[in-house]
Parts: C-alpha cells; sequence; structure tokens
C-alpha cells in the first residue's frame, strides 16, 4: 500500500465520521422534537372517565384511553399502531407512537407464551391483546400508572409531569454503560433522589448530556 493509499483511506474515514456525527445530531434533533410535541399532547389531555364494569368496580378501558388522546395526538402529529409478534416463544403486543418528523417510540407487553396459547385458544388471548395495547399506548403518552389497572376510581390521572416509563428505560439504557457514579451526580445536579422524579421538560438536555458523555468515554477507548 503506497502513502497515496493511505491517505484516500483516512480521507474516507473522515467523511464517514462527518456523516455519522450529522446523522447523529439529525436524531436528536427529531428526538427533541417528538418529545417537545408528546410534552404539548400531555398538556391537553384531562382526566379519563372510566366506563368498564367488573367485579372489583369501573376499570380503565382501551377504548377510554383512546377517546381521550386520539385527538390531542393528531393535533400534534402523531400517529400509533399495534401489532402482535413471536419473540422467543412469547406473544407480544407491540405499540409504536410515530411522530410526523419521523422519530418513534415502541414498546411491547407479553400476552401469553405458545403453550398458553394452545390452551386459551383466541378469547383469552385476544384478551390479552386489548389489555397490552391500553398498557403500551398509555406507557408512551404518558398516562399514570393507576390509569392502567383496574382500581375502583372513577377517573384517572394522565401525565404529571415527570418523565414516563419509556424514558426512564432510555436513561438507564446509557447509564449502564457509564461509571456508576453517573447516576448520582446526574440526580444531584437537578437535585432529585431518583430518576422516576425527573420532569419531562428535563429529559431532553439530561439524555444529550448522557449520550454526549458516553461518547466522549468510546472514543477515549
Amino acid at each position: 500500500m503506497n502513502e497515496q493509499n493511505i491517505i484516500d483511506i483516512v480521507e474516507d474515514l473522515k467523511v464517514v465520521k462527518e456523516e455519522i456525527i450529522q446523522a447523529s445530531n439529525l436524531h436528536n434533533e427529531k428526538e427533541d422534537l417528538y418529545f417537545d410535541a408528546l410534552g404539548r399532547v400531555q398538556d391537553k389531555l384531562e382526566k379519563i372517565n372510566k366506563s368498564g364494569k367488573g367485579n372489583f368496580g369501573k376499570y380503565l378501558t382501551y377504548e377510554d384511553l383512546v377517546n381521550t388522546i386520539h385527538k390531542p395526538l393528531r393535533e400534534e402529529g402523531f400517529v400509533y399502531f399495534h401489532k402482535e409478534d413471536t419473540i422467543d416463544g412469547i406473544f407480544y403486543e407491540i405499540t409504536t407512537l410515530r411522530h410526523k418528523n419521523g422519530h418513534k417510540e415502541t414498546t411491547k407487553h407479553p400476552i401469553a407464551s405458545i403453550s398458553e396459547f394452545k390452551i386459551n385458544m383466541q378469547h383469552g388471548i385476544a384478551t390479552g391483546n386489548t389489555y397490552g395495547k391500553k398498557i403500551g399506548l398509555g406507557n408512551l403518552v404518558g398516562v399514570s400508572k393507576d390509569g392502567l389497572i383496574d382500581d375502583d376510581a372513577d377517573s384517572v390521572s394522565v401525565h404529571n409531569g415527570l418523565i414516563s416509563i419509556t424514558h426512564l428505560k432510555k436513561l438507564q439504557e446509557i447509564l449502564i454503560l457509564l461509571p456508576p457514579q453517573t447516576e448520582k451526580n446526574l440526580l444531584d445536579a437537578v437535585g432529585i433522589s431518583s430518576l422516576k422524579e425527573l420532569k419531562l421538560s428535563q429529559f431532553n438536555s439530561a439524555h444529550r448530556k448522557l449520550s454526549e458523555r458516553l461518547e466522549a468515554q468510546n472514543e477515549n477507548n
């Protein structure tokens, strides 16, 4: 390999690195717009009245959830969809929330194993599908946990300004790759004792800083 070939390879690598950086920046911009829009959706939501009636009182149905969140989501450029899939012998209800800028978030909820499906057949699986849709969509939009269980209240709360399970998981996926002290430093900087207390308005900044720290750590290694 002559000197010119080496120079060409180095230049090609510089181009590739720049393309990766640009793609990463574009992803961050789309993610910021996604969560800003989701915050506006949550500001529009009010308490969700329960219409389901069971042995232990009223409960939130999937229709109750959709009737409340559908219009605010569409107004802010969101669409949502569900699908079923089998992963390692388990049936999952997979829910995706996608913004018009292309950024999307997905969650999956286990329904039953293949062996349980053969025993319970379609009725039990259909019930599990509906419940999985309610859990998945509720988590992505930010409906409080009490809205996803069959309690006795006549209505349920919507997002209280804190990050959802989806947001929390994103932070944890990065933190596990960083030094143990990183999480404590983040909590101290924000003035909270747990990641669950992080506000949605603080998520973008926290996620970006952790991502940058992870990128710097990988470059140093």
